[in-house]
Protein backbone atom coordinates (compact mmCIF):
# COMPACT_ATOMS: atom_id res chain seq x y z
CA UNK A 1 0.00 0.00 0.00
CA UNK A 2 1.74 3.82 -0.59
CA UNK A 3 2.34 5.87 1.54
CA UNK A 4 0.06 8.47 2.58
CA UNK A 5 1.51 12.16 1.99
CA UNK A 6 -0.11 15.16 3.10
CA UNK A 7 1.12 17.95 1.30
CA UNK A 8 -1.70 20.54 2.05
CA UNK A 9 -1.44 22.51 5.86
CA UNK A 10 -4.29 20.79 7.93
CA UNK A 11 -5.70 23.41 10.36
CA UNK A 12 -8.72 23.13 13.13
CA UNK A 13 -11.58 25.53 12.52
CA UNK A 14 -14.86 25.97 14.96
CA UNK A 15 -18.11 25.57 13.31
CA UNK A 16 -20.94 26.98 14.78
CA UNK A 17 -24.66 25.68 14.59
CA UNK A 18 -27.60 26.72 15.78
CA UNK A 19 -31.10 24.29 16.95
CA UNK A 20 -33.39 25.92 14.47
CA UNK A 21 -36.51 24.38 16.82
CA UNK A 22 -34.83 25.00 20.71
CA UNK A 23 -32.74 28.10 18.87
CA UNK A 24 -29.24 26.17 20.98
CA UNK A 25 -26.06 26.94 19.68
CA UNK A 26 -23.90 23.86 19.18
CA UNK A 27 -19.96 24.26 18.45
CA UNK A 28 -18.00 21.46 16.44
CA UNK A 29 -14.28 21.05 15.38
CA UNK A 30 -13.37 20.22 11.99
CA UNK A 31 -9.93 19.20 10.78
CA UNK A 32 -9.64 20.89 7.55
CA UNK A 33 -6.94 21.07 4.82
CA UNK A 34 -6.38 23.95 2.38
CA UNK A 35 -5.93 22.73 -1.47
CA UNK A 36 -6.20 24.40 -4.69
CA UNK A 37 -8.89 23.62 -6.98
CA UNK A 38 -9.88 25.25 -10.75
CA UNK A 39 -11.60 28.05 -8.38
CA UNK A 40 -8.80 29.09 -6.26
CA UNK A 41 -8.11 27.95 -3.00
CA UNK A 42 -10.45 26.19 -1.15
CA UNK A 43 -11.19 23.74 2.03
CA UNK A 44 -11.68 20.78 2.22
CA UNK A 45 -13.32 18.57 5.27
CA UNK A 46 -10.47 15.62 6.66
CA UNK A 47 -12.40 15.11 10.07
CA UNK A 48 -15.41 16.15 12.15
CA UNK A 49 -13.92 16.21 15.81
CA UNK A 50 -17.06 16.77 17.12
CA UNK A 51 -17.20 18.30 20.54
CA UNK A 52 -13.58 17.53 21.32
CA UNK A 53 -12.58 19.86 24.30
CA UNK A 54 -9.35 21.66 23.07
CA UNK A 55 -8.04 24.99 24.02
CA UNK A 56 -7.62 27.60 20.45
CA UNK A 57 -4.16 27.47 22.05
CA UNK A 58 -3.52 23.81 21.09
CA UNK A 59 -5.33 23.95 17.54
CA UNK A 60 -1.93 24.11 15.75
CA UNK A 61 0.00 21.87 17.87
CA UNK A 62 -2.97 18.88 17.56
CA UNK A 63 -3.38 19.22 13.75
CA UNK A 64 0.78 19.25 13.05
CA UNK A 65 0.42 15.95 15.39
CA UNK A 66 -2.00 14.68 13.75
CA UNK A 67 -0.26 15.40 10.15
CA UNK A 68 2.90 13.90 11.92
CA UNK A 69 1.17 10.23 12.58
CA UNK A 70 -0.39 10.26 9.32
CA UNK A 71 2.99 10.73 7.44
CA UNK A 72 4.92 8.50 10.11
CA UNK A 73 7.05 11.69 11.20
CA UNK A 74 8.29 11.61 14.96
CA UNK A 75 7.39 14.43 16.60
CA UNK A 76 10.14 16.99 18.38
CA UNK A 77 7.53 18.15 21.03
CA UNK A 78 6.67 16.17 23.82
CA UNK A 79 2.67 16.47 24.03
CA UNK A 80 -0.15 15.76 26.70
CA UNK A 81 -1.28 12.21 27.17
CA UNK A 82 -4.19 12.89 26.67
CA UNK A 83 -3.49 15.22 23.58
CA UNK A 84 -1.34 12.44 22.24
CA UNK A 85 -4.25 9.85 22.73
CA UNK A 86 -6.80 12.26 21.02
CA UNK A 87 -4.58 12.47 17.93
CA UNK A 88 -3.89 8.99 17.22
CA UNK A 89 -7.64 8.22 17.93
CA UNK A 90 -8.37 10.89 15.02
CA UNK A 91 -5.51 9.98 12.52
CA UNK A 92 -6.63 6.30 13.06
CA UNK A 93 -10.63 8.07 12.18
CA UNK A 94 -8.96 9.28 8.75
CA UNK A 95 -7.57 6.10 7.78
CA UNK A 96 -10.46 4.14 8.13
CA UNK A 97 -11.74 6.89 6.31
CA UNK A 98 -9.43 6.69 3.13
CA UNK A 99 -9.29 2.96 3.45
CA UNK A 100 -13.62 3.08 3.10
CA UNK A 101 -12.66 5.44 0.15
CA UNK A 102 -10.00 3.54 -1.84
CA UNK A 103 -12.25 -0.04 -1.40
CA UNK A 104 -14.46 2.13 -3.56
CA UNK A 105 -12.34 3.14 -6.12
CA UNK A 106 -10.82 -0.56 -6.39
CA UNK A 107 -7.36 0.67 -8.37
CA UNK A 108 -4.55 -1.68 -8.77
CA UNK A 109 -1.61 0.24 -7.54
CA UNK A 110 1.40 -1.79 -7.95
CA UNK A 111 4.83 -0.23 -5.43
CA UNK A 112 8.38 -1.21 -4.62
CA UNK A 113 8.86 -1.52 -1.28
CA UNK A 114 12.16 -1.62 0.54
CA UNK A 115 10.81 -4.06 3.32
CA UNK A 116 13.73 -3.54 5.63
CA UNK A 117 12.54 0.26 5.83
CA UNK A 118 8.57 -0.79 7.13
CA UNK A 119 8.12 -0.33 10.70
CA UNK A 120 4.61 -1.38 12.24
CA UNK A 121 2.53 0.54 14.45
CA UNK A 122 -0.76 -1.13 16.60
CA UNK A 123 -0.54 -4.74 14.84
CA UNK A 124 -3.88 -6.32 14.45
CA UNK A 125 -4.65 -9.64 14.18
CA UNK A 126 -6.31 -10.64 10.68
CA UNK A 127 -5.34 -14.13 9.72
CA UNK A 128 -8.23 -16.19 12.41
CA UNK A 129 -11.30 -13.27 11.53
CA UNK A 130 -10.98 -13.34 8.17
CA UNK A 131 -11.38 -17.12 7.93
CA UNK A 132 -14.38 -17.09 10.70
CA UNK A 133 -15.68 -13.96 8.85
CA UNK A 134 -15.78 -15.94 5.48
CA UNK A 135 -17.52 -18.42 7.47
CA UNK A 136 -19.75 -15.83 8.57
CA UNK A 137 -20.78 -15.18 5.06
CA UNK A 138 -20.61 -18.35 3.88
CA UNK A 139 -23.89 -18.85 6.59
CA UNK A 140 -25.34 -15.57 5.34
CA UNK A 141 -25.89 -14.54 8.74
CA UNK A 142 -25.75 -10.83 7.61
CA UNK A 143 -28.63 -11.37 5.41
CA UNK A 144 -30.68 -13.54 8.09
CA UNK A 145 -30.01 -10.43 10.58
CA UNK A 146 -31.47 -7.48 7.81
CA UNK A 147 -35.05 -9.79 7.06
CA UNK A 148 -35.05 -9.92 11.19
CA UNK A 149 -35.39 -6.33 10.90
CA UNK A 150 -31.16 -5.99 12.25
CA UNK A 151 -29.67 -2.78 10.77
CA UNK A 152 -26.23 -2.98 9.36
CA UNK A 153 -24.81 -0.62 11.35
CA UNK A 154 -25.10 -3.40 14.37
CA UNK A 155 -23.99 -6.17 12.27
CA UNK A 156 -19.99 -5.69 13.01
CA UNK A 157 -21.02 -5.95 16.57
CA UNK A 158 -22.86 -9.00 16.34
CA UNK A 159 -20.06 -10.45 14.42
CA UNK A 160 -17.22 -9.01 16.52
CA UNK A 161 -19.68 -11.14 20.01
CA UNK A 162 -19.94 -14.36 17.60
CA UNK A 163 -16.32 -14.42 16.06
CA UNK A 164 -15.07 -13.14 18.99
CA UNK A 165 -15.95 -16.17 20.86
CA UNK A 166 -14.53 -18.23 18.77
CA UNK A 167 -10.84 -16.47 18.10
CA UNK A 168 -10.48 -14.95 22.03
CA UNK A 169 -13.11 -15.35 24.19
CA UNK A 170 -14.32 -13.27 26.94
CA UNK A 171 -16.66 -10.90 28.73
CA UNK A 172 -18.85 -8.24 26.16
CA UNK A 173 -16.33 -6.31 27.91
CA UNK A 174 -13.05 -7.65 27.05
CA UNK A 175 -14.70 -8.32 23.28
CA UNK A 176 -14.91 -4.76 22.90
CA UNK A 177 -11.44 -4.52 23.78
CA UNK A 178 -10.49 -6.77 21.72
CA UNK A 179 -12.38 -5.66 18.79
CA UNK A 180 -11.22 -2.41 19.10
CA UNK A 181 -7.28 -2.26 19.85
CA UNK A 182 -5.87 -6.03 18.67
CA UNK A 183 -8.11 -7.22 16.08
CA UNK A 184 -8.61 -6.19 12.10
CA UNK A 185 -12.00 -7.74 12.08
CA UNK A 186 -13.75 -3.93 11.88
CA UNK A 187 -11.70 -3.68 8.44
CA UNK A 188 -13.48 -6.62 7.25
CA UNK A 189 -17.14 -5.96 8.70
CA UNK A 190 -17.03 -2.18 8.41
CA UNK A 191 -17.05 -0.10 11.38
CA UNK A 192 -19.88 0.03 13.34
CA UNK A 193 -22.15 3.18 14.20
CA UNK A 194 -22.36 3.00 17.92
CA UNK A 195 -18.99 0.84 19.36
CA UNK A 196 -19.84 1.79 23.07
CA UNK A 197 -19.89 -0.79 25.61
CA UNK A 198 -23.60 -0.79 26.04
CA UNK A 199 -23.43 -1.75 22.37
CA UNK A 200 -22.16 -4.53 23.14
CA UNK A 201 -24.59 -6.13 25.83
CA UNK A 202 -27.57 -4.88 23.82
CA UNK A 203 -26.19 -6.52 20.79
CA UNK A 204 -25.90 -9.78 23.16
CA UNK A 205 -29.74 -9.60 23.98
CA UNK A 206 -30.11 -8.79 20.30
CA UNK A 207 -29.05 -12.38 19.62
CA UNK A 208 -30.44 -14.11 22.30
CA UNK A 209 -33.84 -13.07 21.31
CA UNK A 210 -33.58 -14.27 17.95
CA UNK A 211 -32.40 -17.66 19.32
CA UNK A 212 -35.07 -19.57 17.69
CA UNK A 213 -35.17 -18.57 14.18
CA UNK A 214 -30.64 -18.16 13.65
CA UNK A 215 -30.48 -22.02 15.06
CA UNK A 216 -33.47 -22.75 12.30
CA UNK A 217 -31.17 -20.60 9.72
CA UNK A 218 -28.39 -22.46 10.58
CA UNK A 219 -29.72 -25.92 10.38
CA UNK A 220 -31.37 -25.04 6.84
CA UNK A 221 -28.13 -23.45 5.39
CA UNK A 222 -25.74 -25.80 6.97
CA UNK A 223 -27.68 -29.03 5.55
CA UNK A 224 -27.62 -27.59 1.54
CA UNK A 225 -24.06 -26.50 2.08
CA UNK A 226 -22.98 -29.75 3.41
CA UNK A 227 -25.31 -32.03 2.06
CA UNK A 228 -26.12 -33.60 6.04
CA UNK A 229 -28.48 -36.49 6.30
CA UNK A 230 -29.70 -35.57 9.80
CA UNK A 231 -29.67 -39.65 10.98
CA UNK A 232 -27.58 -39.90 14.03
CA UNK A 233 -27.98 -37.32 17.23
CA UNK A 234 -26.34 -36.90 20.17
CA UNK A 235 -28.16 -35.75 23.01
CA UNK A 236 -25.79 -34.60 26.22
CA UNK A 237 -27.02 -31.97 29.45
CA UNK A 238 -23.75 -29.64 31.15
CA UNK A 239 -24.30 -26.85 33.78
CA UNK A 240 -22.27 -23.77 34.08
CA UNK A 241 -22.11 -21.79 37.69
CA UNK A 242 -22.47 -17.78 38.37
CA UNK A 243 -19.91 -16.31 40.70
CA UNK A 244 -22.88 -13.94 42.05
CA UNK A 245 -25.96 -14.16 43.25
CA UNK A 246 -27.71 -13.76 39.65
CA UNK A 247 -30.85 -12.43 41.42
CA UNK A 248 -32.65 -11.43 38.46
CA UNK A 249 -32.07 -15.01 36.64
CA UNK A 250 -35.17 -17.18 37.38
CA UNK A 251 -33.50 -20.44 36.22
CA UNK A 252 -30.10 -19.60 38.41
CA UNK A 253 -30.75 -22.14 41.00
CA UNK A 254 -28.46 -24.46 43.21
CA UNK A 255 -27.81 -27.90 42.59
CA UNK A 256 -25.34 -30.29 41.51
CA UNK A 257 -22.55 -28.85 39.71
CA UNK A 258 -20.16 -31.00 37.36
CA UNK A 259 -17.57 -28.77 38.06
CA UNK A 260 -17.82 -29.20 41.89
CA UNK A 261 -19.22 -25.55 42.52
CA UNK A 262 -21.97 -26.62 44.90
CA UNK A 263 -21.51 -23.16 46.47
CA UNK A 264 -22.77 -21.13 43.36
CA UNK A 265 -25.88 -21.09 41.37
CA UNK A 266 -26.07 -22.86 38.13
CA UNK A 267 -27.78 -22.73 34.92
CA UNK A 268 -28.09 -26.15 32.86
CA UNK A 269 -27.53 -26.25 29.20
CA UNK A 270 -28.89 -29.02 26.88
CA UNK A 271 -27.74 -29.75 23.81
CA UNK A 272 -27.98 -32.03 20.14
CA UNK A 273 -25.48 -32.12 17.49
CA UNK A 274 -25.70 -34.32 14.21
CA UNK A 275 -22.83 -36.73 13.77
CA UNK A 276 -20.97 -34.09 11.68
CA UNK A 277 -20.73 -31.81 15.16
CA UNK A 278 -23.49 -29.24 14.21
CA UNK A 279 -25.55 -27.91 16.39
CA UNK A 280 -29.01 -28.76 16.04
CA UNK A 281 -31.09 -27.25 19.19
CA UNK A 282 -29.85 -25.90 22.20
CA UNK A 283 -31.88 -25.18 25.15
CA UNK A 284 -31.32 -23.69 29.13
CA UNK A 285 -32.71 -25.14 32.01
CA UNK A 286 -32.75 -24.36 35.42
CA UNK A 287 -29.36 -25.24 37.66
CA UNK A 288 -30.83 -28.20 39.53
CA UNK A 289 -33.23 -29.13 36.55
CA UNK A 290 -33.38 -33.24 36.58
CA UNK A 291 -31.67 -34.16 33.16
CA UNK A 292 -34.23 -37.41 32.05
CA UNK A 293 -37.37 -34.95 32.11
CA UNK A 294 -35.51 -33.07 29.32
CA UNK A 295 -35.04 -35.49 26.75
CA UNK A 296 -38.77 -35.77 25.15
CA UNK A 297 -39.13 -31.57 25.33
CA UNK A 298 -35.88 -31.25 23.31
CA UNK A 299 -36.65 -34.10 20.75
CA UNK A 300 -39.89 -32.55 19.95
CA UNK A 301 -38.34 -29.01 19.67
CA UNK A 302 -35.30 -30.71 17.37
CA UNK A 303 -37.91 -32.38 14.95
CA UNK A 304 -39.32 -28.45 14.49
CA UNK A 305 -35.91 -27.72 12.72
CA UNK A 306 -35.57 -30.98 10.63
CA UNK A 307 -37.25 -31.62 7.47
CA UNK A 308 -39.93 -34.68 7.73
CA UNK A 309 -38.31 -38.31 7.99
CA UNK A 310 -37.45 -41.36 9.96
CA UNK A 311 -34.79 -43.79 10.82
CA UNK A 312 -33.63 -41.41 12.93
CA UNK A 313 -30.89 -42.50 16.12
CA UNK A 314 -30.85 -40.38 19.27
CA UNK A 315 -27.78 -41.09 21.41
CA UNK A 316 -27.94 -40.74 25.16
CA UNK A 317 -25.69 -41.49 28.06
CA UNK A 318 -27.16 -43.29 31.46
CA UNK A 319 -28.47 -40.34 32.80
CA UNK A 320 -31.02 -39.64 30.36
CA UNK A 321 -31.39 -43.38 29.51
CA UNK A 322 -34.58 -44.18 31.88
CA UNK A 323 -36.95 -46.97 31.71
CA UNK A 324 -39.38 -44.67 30.78
CA UNK A 325 -37.25 -42.49 28.13
CA UNK A 326 -36.46 -45.71 26.67
CA UNK A 327 -39.82 -46.58 26.03
CA UNK A 328 -40.74 -43.04 24.80
CA UNK A 329 -38.44 -43.37 22.46
CA UNK A 330 -39.97 -46.80 21.18
CA UNK A 331 -42.98 -45.38 21.17
CA UNK A 332 -42.33 -42.68 18.65
CA UNK A 333 -40.24 -44.64 16.52
CA UNK A 334 -36.79 -43.73 17.46
CA UNK A 335 -34.00 -45.97 17.19
CA UNK A 336 -31.71 -45.27 20.09
CA UNK A 337 -27.98 -45.51 21.39
CA UNK A 338 -27.65 -45.68 25.06
CA UNK A 339 -25.25 -46.66 27.91
CA UNK A 340 -26.75 -49.24 30.38
CA UNK A 341 -28.00 -48.25 33.25
CA UNK A 342 -27.47 -50.80 36.35
CA UNK A 343 -26.68 -54.16 36.39
CA UNK A 344 -26.37 -55.83 32.35
CA UNK A 345 -29.25 -58.21 31.86
CA UNK A 346 -26.57 -61.08 30.37
CA UNK A 347 -23.74 -62.94 32.12
CA UNK A 348 -20.86 -60.59 31.07
CA UNK A 349 -18.37 -62.60 29.08
CA UNK A 350 -15.22 -61.31 27.43
CA UNK A 351 -14.18 -64.10 25.62
CA UNK A 352 -14.33 -63.90 21.68
CA UNK A 353 -14.44 -59.87 21.24
CA UNK A 354 -13.80 -58.28 18.49
CA UNK A 355 -11.19 -55.80 18.07
CA UNK A 356 -12.96 -52.32 17.12
CA UNK A 357 -9.80 -50.43 17.42
CA UNK A 358 -5.71 -50.74 18.32
CA UNK A 359 -2.98 -48.41 18.56
CA UNK A 360 -0.25 -50.06 20.27
CA UNK A 361 1.92 -46.59 20.30
CA UNK A 362 -1.20 -44.58 22.19
CA UNK A 363 -2.09 -47.61 24.38
CA UNK A 364 -5.35 -47.68 22.87
CA UNK A 365 -7.43 -50.95 22.63
CA UNK A 366 -11.27 -51.30 22.10
CA UNK A 367 -13.32 -54.59 22.07
CA UNK A 368 -16.87 -54.96 21.55
CA UNK A 369 -18.93 -58.34 21.48
CA UNK A 370 -22.86 -58.67 20.77
CA UNK A 371 -25.91 -59.66 22.60
CA UNK A 372 -29.52 -60.08 21.58
CA UNK A 373 -31.79 -60.21 24.72
CA UNK A 374 -35.28 -59.66 24.37
CA UNK A 375 -35.17 -57.99 21.36
CA UNK A 376 -32.49 -55.45 22.73
CA UNK A 377 -28.97 -55.06 20.78
CA UNK A 378 -26.71 -55.09 23.74
CA UNK A 379 -22.89 -54.29 22.81
CA UNK A 380 -20.49 -55.42 25.93
CA UNK A 381 -17.30 -52.84 25.19
CA UNK A 382 -13.75 -53.08 26.78
CA UNK A 383 -11.47 -50.44 26.39
CA UNK A 384 -7.55 -51.10 27.96
CA UNK A 385 -7.34 -47.41 28.68
CA UNK A 386 -10.67 -47.73 31.05
CA UNK A 387 -9.14 -50.61 32.84
CA UNK A 388 -6.18 -48.84 33.96
CA UNK A 389 -8.03 -45.38 34.68
CA UNK A 390 -10.74 -47.72 36.80
CA UNK A 391 -7.74 -49.79 38.48
CA UNK A 392 -6.04 -46.27 39.51
CA UNK A 393 -9.39 -45.58 41.02
CA UNK A 394 -9.95 -48.63 42.94
CA UNK A 395 -6.24 -48.20 43.92
CA UNK A 396 -6.91 -45.02 45.76
CA UNK A 397 -9.65 -46.05 47.06
CA UNK A 398 -8.00 -48.85 48.85
CA UNK A 399 -5.24 -46.97 50.00
CA UNK A 400 -7.65 -44.36 51.40
CA UNK A 401 -9.37 -46.87 53.49
CA UNK A 402 -6.59 -48.54 54.67
CA UNK A 403 -5.06 -44.95 55.86
CA UNK A 404 -8.16 -43.96 57.52
CA UNK A 405 -8.63 -47.85 59.22
CA UNK A 406 -4.49 -47.02 60.22
CA UNK A 407 -5.51 -43.84 61.43
CA UNK A 408 -8.03 -44.73 63.81
CA UNK A 409 -6.28 -47.88 64.61
CA UNK A 410 -3.56 -45.68 65.87
CA UNK A 411 -5.61 -43.64 68.28
CA UNK A 412 -6.83 -46.26 70.27
CA UNK A 413 -3.55 -45.71 72.10
CA UNK A 414 -3.42 -41.99 71.99
CA UNK A 415 -5.32 -39.23 73.96
CA UNK A 416 -8.31 -37.16 72.55
CA UNK A 417 -8.22 -39.35 69.31
CA UNK A 418 -11.64 -41.10 68.38
CA UNK A 419 -12.31 -43.94 70.35
CA UNK A 420 -15.80 -44.54 70.24
CA UNK A 421 -17.03 -47.77 67.54
CA UNK A 422 -20.02 -46.13 65.73
CA UNK A 423 -17.59 -42.56 65.47
CA UNK A 424 -14.64 -44.75 63.91
CA UNK A 425 -17.11 -46.90 61.87
CA UNK A 426 -19.12 -43.94 60.24
CA UNK A 427 -15.64 -42.03 58.31
CA UNK A 428 -14.52 -45.76 57.38
CA UNK A 429 -17.60 -47.00 55.71
CA UNK A 430 -17.41 -44.18 53.98
CA UNK A 431 -14.30 -44.57 52.27
CA UNK A 432 -15.37 -48.27 52.02
CA UNK A 433 -18.09 -47.08 50.01
CA UNK A 434 -16.02 -46.04 46.86
CA UNK A 435 -15.85 -49.09 45.98
CA UNK A 436 -17.38 -50.04 42.68
CA UNK A 437 -17.43 -51.70 39.33
CA UNK A 438 -18.66 -49.77 36.58
CA UNK A 439 -19.97 -51.43 33.28
CA UNK A 440 -20.78 -49.19 30.09
CA UNK A 441 -22.72 -51.13 27.08
CA UNK A 442 -24.34 -49.89 24.21
CA UNK A 443 -28.12 -50.24 23.17
CA UNK A 444 -30.51 -49.88 20.37
CA UNK A 445 -33.56 -51.11 19.06
CA UNK A 446 -34.16 -53.39 16.20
Amino acid sequence: MPRLCYNHLMFIKKIRKRNGRTRKQYEYLHLVESVRTERGPRQRLVLNLGNLQLDPSQYQVFARRIEDILTGQMSLVEMDKTLEKNARAAARNIFKKQSEQLEEKQVSDFQTVDVNSIETESPRSLGPEYLCYSVWKELQISEFLEKQGISAKVTPVLAALVIGRLIDPGSERYTKEWADKRSALYELTGAPLRSSLNSYYRAGDMLYGLKKELEEHLGNTERELFSLSEKLFFLDLTNSYFEGEAAGNSKATFGRSKEKRNDCKLVTLGLIVDEAGFAKYSELFPGNQYEAETLAGMVRSLEEHLEPGSDRTIVIDAGLATVENLEWLKKNSYHYIAVNRGKAPFEKEFSKMKVLTEDEKKGIKIEVKRFIQEEEVYLLCRSEKKIHKERSMRTRVEQLFTERLEYYRAGLTVAHRTKRYGKAVEPVGTAGSGRRCVTFSGRTNG
